[in-house]
């Protein structure tokens, strides 16, 4: 089952599906519009479906299409295709029930994974074991592409909201650790923290990072280039907070607690 609580809190509201959704991996929501995608379990092998809230109907993925992203504006998705007869992969994009696609280019042999820019029509592809690779990112209406940052294995990219930078992390020394990239200058900016992007969001003005840990949560200044802390956990370890957002125009974070798997909201 799904559900939607205002933020103000309240009573929860069920969203009724048409169909069950079995073995629920993750949801892949639209920046502002209401669809999304749902990542499956389907006897060991991952699998997508697509939902139009409005039609209120699902349309299953082709078994070669992996690890969808919207687009800026929603009204695409680009994708990893995987060739089931040479293995091939190749960057695509389509129309969210993934008609209408058009390839982009083809991708070498590293297993790719997509971040997608909330403002401009371009994705960032990083590797995430082995071969090892640097940061790919492309313009989709273009096709050109760009090289960023070290080869290495990146557990995750979140852009900026503004699209100007974006949030890494990479593994050094056996530990994921959070660099920013600034996309306008290629500069490289390592925050000196050893993180997850589980536990990391950008401000709503794309100024800073918010960081969580089992002791607190700390802030990072791009402007100032310095950590602050700006909430103490009562004991450490008292929460394990993971899937951090925050309120666009308070200063309210919301964490779900990953021993318990209850949702919070902290106003600092």
């Amino acid at each position: 089952r799904m559900y939607r609580q205002a933020v103000a809190g309240g009573e929860k509201e069920e969203l009724v599906l048409p169909e069950v959704i079995t073995s629920p991996l993750e949801i892949i929501w639209q920046t502002k519009g209401s669809d999304f995608v749902v990542v499956q379990n389907a006897d060991g092998h991952i699998r997508y479906k697509f939902y139009d809230a409005e039609e209120q109907t699902f349309a299953v993925y082709p078994e070669g299409l992996r690890k969808p992203v919207f687009l800026a504006g929603d009204e695409k998705i680009a994708y990893d295709w995987v060739n089931a007869t040479s293995s091939a992969h190749a960057l695509k994009i389509a129309d969210p029930t993934s008609e209408n696609f058009i390839k982009i280019l083809d991708l070498g042999p590293a297993n790719y994974q997509l971040a997608a820019s909330p403002v401009r029509q371009e994705v960032v592809l990083f590797s995430a074991s082995e071969p090892v690779a640097k940061l790919l990112l492309v313009n989709v209406d273009t096709g050109r592409t760009y090289e960023i940052g070290e080869r290495g294995n990146y557990e995750g990219v979140r852009f900026a909201p503004d699209g100007r930078f974006i949030l890494v992390s990479r593994q050094e020394s056996g530990d994921p650790r959070l660099f920013v990239y600034n996309l306008e200058t290629s500069r490289e900016i390592d925050l000196q923290i050893s993180g997850s992007l589980e536990q990391a969001v950008w401000k709503p003005d794309s100024s800073g990072i918010v960081l969580a840990s089992e002791t607190g949560f700390s802030k990072y200044d791009l402007a100032a280039g310095r950590w602050e802390t700006i909430h103490h956990f009562d004991s450490k370890k008292q929460y394990t907070p993971t899937q951090i957002f925050l309120h666009p125009n308070e200063s309210t974070i919301f964490l779900v607690d990953q021993k318990t798997c209850f949702l919070y909201r902290l106003d600092y």
